[in-house]
Formats: structure tokens, sequence, C-alpha cells
């Protein structure tokens, strides 16, 4: 009974043997192909890597596209309100000047009116001073033979 006993011990070990190395087996399978799921995973996180570098590279491309075109807005901006400002004052010193050289106009035109209106008056004044002193001669004359006869 020894025999079958240890015959049947063997094979069952044999049997248990079998299914470890089927187990064993099983598991290489499976880190095999854990393993090689974790190769393409890197790969692909590789792969994702560079569109995202190649994505920021641009990015900051762009931005610095972007810092460039608003510092020269920003230039553009301050010429255009310089150069606003530059017109604004054009136009008020030319409107001032002009206000200006009307004025002297107008102070020639009043001038030389005033002239003439003097020039008349004192013509006229000498006219009147000329007649009173013609009707006070006139009169003096009239009174004195009236005197004398008296």
């Amino acid at each position: 009974m020894t025999r079958i006993i240890l015959h049947q011990v063997d094979s069952k070990l044999q049997a248990a043997e079998a299914r470890t190395e089927a187990r064993v087996a099983h598991i290489e399978t499976m880190v095999q192909a854990n393993i090689q799921a974790l190769n393409e995973f890197k790969k692909d996180t590789n792969e994702f890597k560079k569109l995202i570098h190649a994505e920021v590279q641009g990015l900051r491309k762009d931005m610095s596209n972007l810092k460039f075109q608003a510092v020269l807005f920003s230039l553009a901006m301050v010429a255009t309100i310089i150069l606003g400002v530059a017109a604004f004052n054009s136009a008020i010193v030319s409107n001032v000047i002009g206000s200006f050289e009307k004025g002297l106009v107008s102070a020639d035109r009043v001038r030389t009116e005033v002239s003439a209106q003097t020039r008349n008056l004192a013509e006229e004044i000498a006219k009147l001073s000329d007649t009173i002193n013609r009707l006070h001669l006139r009169d003096q004359h009239q009174t004195e033979p009236q005197e004398k006869r008296r």
C-alpha cells in the first residue's frame, strides 16, 4: 500500500506541479502582455509629449509675436496721439494767427476810418470856426457904426 500511496502522492504532486507551471506560464504571459502594453503606452506617451512640446513651442512663438504686436500697437497709438495733438495744436495756432491777422486788418480799417473822420471833423471845425469868426467880425462891424451914430 505504501507503493500505491507513494504513486498517488507522486501523481498528485506532478499534477500540482503541472497546474503550478501552467499558472506560472499564464502569469508570465500576463506579465509579457503588461510589459508590451507598458511599452506601447510609453511610446504613445513619448509621442504625446512631443506633440505637446511642439504645441508649446508654437504657443511661445505666437506669444512672442503677440508681444511684438502689442508693443508695435502701443507705439502706433502713441504716435497717433502725438500726431493728433500736434494737428490740434496746429489748427489752434492757425486759428489764433488768422484771428490776430483779422484783428490787425480790422484795426487798420478802424484807424483809417477814425483818421478820415478826424480829418473831416477837423475840416468841419475849421469851417465852423471860420464861420463863427466871420459872424463875429460882421457883428462887430455892424455894432461899431451904431455906436458911432450915437
